[in-house]
Parts: structure tokens; C-alpha cells; sequence
């Protein structure tokens, strides 16, 4: 992981630097931090239109601390759908269809990004998880995307 987190901070860096010029960052740079937002914020300040700029720019650091993050698949439900229909509605236009391809691919990534968190929520017995639940109150922000993933817990295979 330090590697890559170096890399991660290396890229982050450089967009921050050179995208947007000194005057375009005060009104078209967000930096936000994973454990100080959510999912929510992010996509609302992604949503910005830029002001005398190209460029709308929001900056995650440490993301993998971003409360609610379970809702990003709403989000990404949501541009999937979009690009469907708007495919559908002429498939002669190229564009259309790539944006269902970079839509795929957007939802692909996001879904192997978190995947490493299911196996070892369906690890946990279930008295357990009750026990963490009634010590964090932290972790009941969580509790519908922990109980969605524990829903499949029938039906997914033992590691043995």
C-alpha cells in the first residue's frame, strides 16, 4: 500500500498544481479530506459548474475514510442509467455509446476499489457484529451497507 498511496498522493499533487492556474483555484479547487466528508459533499462539489475556468476540480485525500461511501453505488447506478437511455435513444451517435463503455468501466473500477471490504464483513459472526454495532456508535452509519453485504452470507461460498 505505500507505494501505491505514494503514487496516489504523486498524481493528486500534480492535478492539484497544474490544472487550474493560481487565479481559477479559488473558486474552482475543492480539496476535501475521506474522514471529514461524504459521498454526498463529493458529488455536489463535482457537480459545480466552473466559474471562468474549463476546469471544475475536487481533490479526495484519503478516501478511504469517507463516511457513507456504501452510496457511491447509488451515484454510479444513477450515471449508468443515464448513458443507457441516452444510447438507446440514437444508437447511430459514437458518443453515446462511449458513454455507456466509460460508464461500465467507472462502475468496474469503483466496485473492485471496495470489494476487498465483503469477505471480511462475512467473516464476522453475527453475536459479533451486534457487539461492535453496541460499542461505535460510529459504526451504525454503516449498519445498511454491512447488513446488505451480511444478507449474502447464505449464499456465498467458505473460503475452505
Amino acid at each position: 500500500m505505500g507505494e501505491e498511496s505514494y503514487y496516489i498522493d504523486r498524481i493528486s499533487e500534480y492535478i492539484a498544481q497544474t490544472v487550474l492556474n493560481e487565479n481559477e483555484k479559488e473558486f474552482n479547487q475543492t480539496i476535501l479530506y475521506g474522514a471529514d466528508t461524504d459521498i454526498a459533499t463529493i458529488i455536489n462539489a463535482a457537480k459545480r459548474y466552473p466559474m471562468m475556468s474549463k476546469y471544475q476540480v475536487v481533490i479526495v485525500k484519503e478516501a478511504q475514510g469517507v463516511k457513507n461511501i456504501d452510496e457511491l453505488s447509488y451515484y454510479l447506478e444513477r450515471i449508468v442509467v443515464y448513458a443507457n437511455e441516452r444510447s438507446h435513444q440514437d444508437t447511430a451517435v459514437s458518443k453515446y455509446q462511449a458513454y455507456v463503455s466509460k460508464a461500465e468501466t467507472l462502475t468496474v473500477q469503483a466496485s473492485g476499489a471496495l470489494a476487498f471490504a465483503s469477505p471480511e464483513i462475512l467473516q464476522i459472526d453475527d453475536k459479533r457484529l451486534e457487539s461492535f454495532y453496541s460499542e461505535s456508535n460510529e459504526l451504525m452509519h454503516y449498519k445498511r451497507a454491512i447488513d446488505e453485504i451480511m444478507r449474502q452470507k447464505a449464499h456465498t461460498l467458505s473460503a475452505s
